[in-house]
């Protein structure tokens, strides 16, 4: 039977096993704390190390922005850098040409005016050519002053030039045509002329009765009925055309006073 003593012990000792138990019912024990607390020490490490992975992927994508930001906006200077240096050259050269067209204009304008005094001089000169030249030259003759909607500066120069040209070759040959003259009783008789050159002319009738000296004069070449040199005139055709022998024969002559306007 046990002692007094020891049932007094015996019981404090279950009172102080109830007491913890009724409290750790309500908190955890200390054992239990320390089982649980490496756990979330563990999962607290892995969101640090999770956030810091993230922060470095961040940093990495932002980086690289950064860096295709700067390299794009070296791209876009150098781009604006080349534009403004194909402006300024645009600019320089639209000056230049510019510059020329002035030059070319003015270069124009002096040309047409030394051409407007070279047409009427050679309007003037056309004045003198016979017959025969005047009909050779009419078509460039009505393209002089320019006229023509389409008459450039190389048009109305290559007219002159024709012109003049023709006047050379005219001057160079002797030219053997026929034409019809009246008389001055308004009879139509069939006339034949050498121009010698620019210099003069001789004509005369079909049948030999009749010969003139042709002089030149504005318009329309003068003609001066010969009386006493007929037969020089006749010997004169006779001998172009082969029917004498070769030989010289004495003609007529007159110098024209008449000269073109300057």
């Amino acid at each position: 039977m046990p002692r007094p003593k020891t049932i007094l012990l015996l019981g404090f000792t279950f009172a102080s096993w109830a007491a913890s138990a009724m409290i750790g019912s309500t908190e955890d024990s200390p054992l239990q704390q320390l089982k649980r607390y490496p756990s979330e020490s563990i999962e607290v490490r892995i969101r640090e190390v999770e956030a810091r992975q993230r922060w470095r992927t961040e940093k990495e994508v932002l980086q690289h922005s950064i860096s295709v930001m700067r390299e794009t906006l070296d791209e876009l200077q150098r781009q604006i850098e080349q534009s403004r240096e194909r402006a300024q050259a645009a600019s320089a050269s639209e000056e230049k040409t510019k510059s020329a067209l002035d030059d070319k204009e003015s270069g124009n304008r002096l040309l047409a005016s030394r051409i407007d005094l070279l047409e009427a001089r050679t309007r003037e000169l056309a004045r003198f050519a016979p017959p025969p030249l005047r009909k050779q030259i009419e078509p460039q003759l009505l393209r002089l002053g320019g006229t023509g909607e389409d008459d450039s500066l190389a048009i109305r120069i290559q007219s002159i030039t024709t012109i003049l040209t023709r006047f050379d070759q005219f001057n160079k040959q002797i030219t053997d045509t026929r034409t019809i003259r009246k008389t001055d009783a308004g009879e139509a008789r069939e006339t034949r002329i050498l121009y010698w050159g620019l210099a003069q002319g001789y004509a005369i009738s079909s049948n030999g009765s009749e010969a003139w000296l042709l002089t030149p004069a504005l318009d329309d070449w003068k003609w001066l009925e010969l009386t006493t040199e007929r037969d020089s005139v006749a010997r004169l055709f006779e001998t172009y055309d082969k029917d004498l022998m070769p030989q010289f024969v004495s003609a007529p002559a007159r110098q024209s006073k008449e000269e073109p306007a300057r």
